[in-house]
């Protein structure tokens, strides 16, 4: 059997956390929201927002949370 170690990926758990901090307060998951937290700490990422947009939606969603599906300011 081989293993695989993958290294964690930081967008991911900047996702992460922004998600535990909006639940915690039972707050729904504000997409736009996301998007500025994800740049707001890596500002070079090379995604565009809708690709980070779709990636707080699917980790959203897929852990049963509240998504409001607002548009950028």
């Amino acid at each position: 059997m081989i293993a695989v170690k993958l290294e964690p990926d930081p967008v991911m758990e900047l996702i992460a956390d922004y998600c535990a901090g909006n639940h915690a307060g039972g707050w729904p998951v504000s997409l736009s929201e996301g998007v500025a937290t994800v740049r707001r700490w890596r500002p070079n990422l090379a995604m565009t927002d809708q690709e980070i947009r779709t990636r707080v939606a699917k980790f959203a969603v897929g852990r049963g949370l509240n998504v409001h599906f607002d548009q950028p300011v």
